[in-house]
């Protein structure tokens, strides 16, 4: 189980047995890569492995119960003994379950009497299956999108022609000052990985690379688009400001620095207890999802943001509150399992968490785990 979720959610295995004796039966098995050993720490990453990413998605994806049964054995057997563990107790892993979860069941099943799903296709030359965004939206958040409100109708249009590949997490060990390069993106697309971002990084905790055209047709980098989340969990944050903040960083071409004219950020608030959702975070889709369209807010002295306001591009905003089945349809088989993850995971972070999660990212800076070029 380690090694199929390993592959694609970015596991984080602690420093203590027993879990340090099965990350170095990982490293023996090549499954991780050990980093570093100091004194009794020891650092292990699992790379990026496209290949080994697809095996587990279709072991994963043979049908619905492989993969339910699957997040029940990863949550007593890794998560419940404390051997994999959610660094910095920010919802990073349970953000990254939801967003691999939404991806994978946003392809269509087969048809009776199998319930899989295909993950890649062809005889000779197997092709990864893409989704669009819009197919990946309707999966995580059920149908809200597909609401007649006028203000939706654009973003629909727009989300339909935008494709999704991914099959992995990768860590980027960067802080993203301004921009993040196009070679970077169209890498990350060859590869099929969803980027999570260096552990302080401003704003974003990470962001999945879209493709806005015909898949068909010759490949142009341009179409590539970003689409950053920014997840919360602790009852500190600020709501309004970190929704309303946050944007796509500039890209970096040969013919300089822009912004897509559309692209799309998410806001995943996890608490139950989050705010309601009022018209100055945007128009409210149901109880749990709100829309806007608009001018992101500065909120921090960053690089990602233009500096004169007036020309900040428009953005698609989703606001999107709570963890049960209602919010996030995609988690409610098997009942009550994504809850048991979150508060498991999720918690706030005491001093002891904040060393650890400060030695670890000094492991990540001396290690290049991601392309060059994800800097600004």
């Amino acid at each position: 189980m380690l090694a199929v979720f390993s592959q694609r959610i970015l596991l984080e295995i602690v420093d203590r047995d027993p879990a340090s004796s099965i990350a170095m039966e990982a490293v023996r098995k090549h499954v991780r890569v050990l980093t570093d050993i100091e004194s009794d720490f020891i650092s292990t990453v699992c790379p990026s492995e496209p290949a080994l990413a697809v095996a587990a998605a279709s072991a994963l994806l043979k049908n619905d119960h492989i993969y339910c049964d699957a997040f029940q054995t990863l949550t007593r057997r890794l998560v419940r003994p404390g051997i994999v563990r959610d660094c910095g107790g920010n919802g990073g892993l349970c953000t990254r379950i939801l967003l691999m979860l939404a991806r994978d069941y946003a392809i269509a099943p087969q048809e009776s009497p199998r319930t899989g799903r295909d993950f890649v296709t062809g005889y000779r030359e197997k092709t990864i299956v893409a989704v669009t965004l819009l197919e990946f939206l309707n999966t995580l958040l059920g149908s809200v999108i597909e609401d007649n409100a006028p203000e939706l109708r654009e973003f629909r249009s727009w989300a339909s022609k935008v494709h999704l590949n991914f099959t992995h997490f990768i860590q980027a060990n960067n802080i993203i000052g301004e921009s993040v390069s196009l070679n970077s993106l169209a890498k990350f697309w060859h590869r099929g990985a969803v980027i999570q971002c260096a552990p302080k990084q401003m704003l974003l905790d990470g962001f999945l690379v879209g493709y806005e055209g015909d898949l068909t047709e010759a490949f142009d980098k341009t179409r590539l688009v970003m689409i950053p989340w920014r997840t919360k969990c602790g009852v500190t944050e600020v709501y309004k400001a970190t929704s309303n903040g946050l944007v796509c960083p500039f890209i970096s071409s040969d013919s300089g620095y822009y912004k897509p004219k559309n692209h799309l950020v998410l806001y995943m608030d996890l608490r139950t207890s989050a705010p309601e959702l009022t018209p100055d975070i945007g128009s409210p889709l149901n109880d749990s999802v709100a829309f806007s369209e608009r001018r992101a807010i500065k909120e921090k002295q960053w690089g990602g943001y233009h500096k004169d306001a007036a020309e900040e591009v428009t953005r698609f905003c989703l606001a999107i509150r709570g963890r049960d089945t209602t919010t996030y349809p995609v988690t409610q088989h098997p009942e009550g399992w994504f809850e048991t993850l979150f508060s498991l995971t999720a918690e706030e972070m005491d001093d002891k968490s904040q060393v650890l999660l400060d030695h670890w990212i000094g492991q990540l800076r001396q290690h290049t785990i991601v392309p060059n070029g994800v800097t600004g």
